[in-house]
């Protein structure tokens, strides 16, 4: 039994068409010559030879010859090697991809250092926010796709350099005024009640706390409720806040 009938008995468990073709091959006038270049390449190609568990793949350059006889006779659209992929071992058939594919590594690996700095949720966008619990990074639509519900909106999101540095440049935003409590409430004045709603971002109320003359004394009695009931045209989630906050200073 020749090195090849070995090979195929051992490595190609396929079907009879298979076998034949294999059997032809090896008949043929410049088989022995073949069997020459096999051992030949078999010492020179030390690497590919017995390498992992399933064994040698001496000679798998030759069978990649009469596989893509076959597959493009068969069909000359569908690629080459795609012919050997059911019947080969594992270490066969990625040695035909690389003796395939070999050309196109360089191109996967510049678009796999590309995609680096694109989001990795939609793979398009180039990558603005990083997520520490997901540990991923996000454009900006993806990330407010990602993060809409439940406890993912709690997670915290930091800017990348790139998008740092393409940021524009606002004006800088006005907040909130610290408020410092150096008094009880009840002596607050009407200064000290409309420094208290700016800290709150309640600056709705002022007009009327200027109009009214509203102090600690009038925040704190029941004639605020009134008040607030009589504000009517105010947004109902300001005025149960500003309800809230009075309700905190009456409990200290």
């Amino acid at each position: 039994m020749t090195h090849q009938e070995t090979l195929l008995k051992q490595r190609l468990p396929c079907g009879s068409q298979y076998l034949s073709s294999i059997q032809r091959f090896t008949e043929s006038p410049t088989a022995s010559s073949d069997n020459k270049t096999l051992d030949s390449d078999a010492s020179v190609h030390g690497e590919d030879i017995d390498t992992c568990l399933y064994g040698s793949v001496v000679g798998i350059e030759q069978l990649m010859k009469l596989g893509r006889k076959r597959s493009t006779e068969a069909d000359p659209i569908r690629p080459s090697c795609k012919g050997f992929t059911s019947s080969l071992s594992p270490c066969a058939f990625n040695a035909i991809r690389r003796y395939s594919y070999g050309s196109n590594q360089t191109t996967d690996t510049a678009e796999s250092v590309k995609s680096e700095g694109y989001c990795e949720e939609c793979d398009r966008t180039e990558a603005k926010q990083h997520c520490e619990e997901c540990g991923m990074k996000f454009c900006f639509e993806c990330d407010a796709h990602w993060h809409r519900k439940g406890r993912l909106r709690y997670h915290n999101r930091t800017l990348l350099n790139s998008a740092l540095s393409s940021q524009k440049s606002y004006a800088p935003m006005t907040l909130c005024e610290p408020f410092v409590e150096d008094k009880e409430p009840i002596q607050w004045a009407v200064q000290d009640v409309i420094t208290w709603l700016r800290s709150l971002d309640l600056d709705i109320f002022l007009p009327e706390v200027e109009k009214f003359k509203i102090d600690g004394v009038f925040l704190l009695s029941n004639r605020m409720d009134a008040f607030l009931n009589s504000t009517s045209q105010k947004m109902r989630g300001e005025k149960r806040k500003f309800a809230r906050e009075i309700l905190k200073l009456k409990r200290r």
